[in-house]
């Protein structure tokens, strides 16, 4: 594992490592929520419905390695995050880090720990999410938590 010290604070995410792009991930589970767009009103709808893949306990996904197999909505964050980026929360280290601002007090490279970050961050982003699999298809639609213009 290739771990610069404090890499957060002196790389851009173009000039980081594998392993330290995923280090940056502070487990919100914002990119494991099911999103709609709608191309002929150009809205993306967010939601607190979580991929089959997240385990909710402690929002990391079950199958890492074969999710983009297992997964038809699952996308390569690292892929698509210049044109995604501004969509995500302003928690987001990532979003931080191409804006030259610094990660939360609370992300787990500041405190050391995942321990309470599920917790943490239910609170800081008030996304509580639940497992696609706990509703019907019908109930769908209660579960938009955010609609917001798409731009690319």
């Amino acid at each position: 594992m290739e771990i610069r010290n404090k890499f957060w604070e002196k790389y851009k995410l173009e000039d980081l490592t594998r392993d330290e792009w995923e280090l940056l991930c502070d487990k919100c589970g914002f990119c494991c929520s099911y999103k709609e767009y709608y191309s002929d009103i150009n809205i993306l709808i967010y939601t607190d419905l979580a991929c089959r893949q997240l385990n909710l306990e402690n929002h990391q996904c079950k199958n890492y390695k074969l999710r983009f197999e297992l997964e038809a909505s699952c996308e390569n964050f690292r892929d698509i995050i210049n044109s995604t980026l501004h969509l995500y929360p302003d928690t987001c280290a990532y979003k931080l880090l191409s804006e030259n601002k610094k990660i939360p007090y609370w992300h787990p490279l500041l405190t050391g720990s995942y321990e309470n970050i599920v917790k943490i961050v239910r609170e800081e982003l008030r996304l509580n999410l639940i497992s696609i699999d706990d509703i019907s298809e019908d109930e769908k639609h209660l579960h938009i938590v955010k609609w917001v213009e798409y731009k690319k």
